[in-house]
């Protein structure tokens, strides 16, 4: 049975980006300890664990919106998020796709440093062999697993898994909500700004 589709206006579909965007960026500020480092296990721990959080707290304020604005007055708490999955592509039948299109789509945010690895030692012999060392020195230590695999992964989980299907259930056409997708990539990364400012 296809779930029936949401009916959000394009303004509950920009303000739930807006709090998605401010829950995800501030659990990164939140109780944040001065005294250490940014890449200390500890900080990093306390970090994943608040990001996890506001992560569910986006999934619950998303479920909780779509109920709110079903199209049916049967949906119960189940149906909305069995309707909710069903359109961030997670269904029955094609899970694994939309698994593979999600990793797919994380993946290509290597293609950039994968190729400076390769500039910097293409003309030393088994040149992938230094490549491979590199990538796995970086996957030995916390803050690697950080940037190369949690961040990425919190992020589409966020901006993508949650956004994108708001925006084409409010009505925004997909050429519209696949050129913007970029920009609401982007927000996730306002973190980087107030990093910026703080220090300054």
């Amino acid at each position: 049975m296809v779930a029936p589709v949401l009916q959000l206006s394009p303004e509950q579909a920009y303000a739930l980006t807006a709090a998605h965007a401010v829950l995800f960026v501030g659990s990164l500020y939140v109780g944040r300890r001065t005294d250490l480092p940014r890449d200390h296990p500890r900080v990093i721990q306390a970090r994943i664990g608040r990001v996890l959080g506001a992560i569910a707290l986006s999934v619950v304020l998303t479920a909780w919106v779509a109920h709110q604005y079903r199209a049916h007055s049967d949906w119960t708490g189940a149906a909305t998020f069995r309707a909710l999955l069903h359109q961030g592509g997670f269904t029955n039948h094609n899970w694994s796709v939309a698994l593979a299109w999600g990793l797919g789509s994380i993946l290509t945010l290597f293609a950039g440093p994968l190729y400076v690895d390769y500039l910097a030692v293409r003309h030393q012999p088994r040149w992938p062999i230094v490549v491979a060392r590199h990538w796995a020195e970086d996957l030995s230590t916390l803050v690697g697993w950080r940037n190369l695999v949690l961040a990425p992964l919190f992020e589409e989980a966020v901006f993508r898994g949650l956004v994108v299907p708001l925006w084409l259930n409010a009505g925004l056409s997909l050429p519209i909500t696949v050129f913007a997708s970029p920009v609401i990539f982007g927000l996730s990364k306002s973190r980087a700004t107030i990093g910026i400012v703080g220090a300054g």
